[in-house]
C-alpha cells in the first residue's frame, strides 16, 4: 500500500471516457480503488463490503454532505431502499459513477443527496 493515498481526482480523468455499462458500478469502482492502490479490497462486492465502515446511513440525522471524504463508497438504491449502486465521493462536492444513460460521470453530490442511502469509509482511511 502506498505511503500517502493520491488524490482520486487525480485518477478519474480516464475512466471517464471508458465504456462501462448501466450495471457496472461496481466494476468502476473496483477499477478505480485498484489504480488508487487499494489493491487490497477484493473484486468480489459482498467480500469487500468488510473493508468499509459505515459512516452515515438514512436514519441518521446529521448531513452526509458534512461528513464525506475522498474514496468513501456513495451508496444509493436501484429500486426501493435496497442499495443497487456505487459511486465513489471524489472531493467534498462530487462524486463519480455510472448513469443508466451516458455511461461514468462525475455529478455534485448534492444532486443525488435524497436517493443517498449510506455512506461508508475503507477501514485503512478512517
Amino acid at each position: 500500500m502506498p505511503a500517502a493515498w493520491p488524490p482520486l481526482g487525480s485518477l478519474i480523468e480516464p475512466f471517464l471516457d471508458k465504456p462501462y455499462g448501466k450495471d457496472d458500478c461496481w466494476k468502476l469502482v473496483c477499477d478505480l480503488l485498484h489504480a488508487g492502490g487499494f489493491l487490497a479490497v477484493p473484486d468480489d462486492p459482498m467480500q469487500a463490503i468488510e473493508a468499509v465502515s459505515e459512516i452515515w446511513f438514512c436514519d441518521d440525522p446529521r448531513d452526509p454532505l458534512t461528513l464525506v471524504q475522498p474514496w468513501d463508497w456513495w451508496l444509493m438504491p436501484r429500486t426501493g431502499r435496497l442499495v443497487g449502486h456505487i459511486g465513489l465521493v471524489v472531493d467534498e462536492v462530487k462524486f463519480i459513477h455510472v448513469r443508466l444513460k451516458g455511461g461514468v460521470c462525475l455529478e455534485p453530490m448534492q444532486r443525488w443527496r435524497t436517493r443517498l442511502i449510506q455512506l461508508a469509509r475503507l477501514r485503512c482511511l478512517a
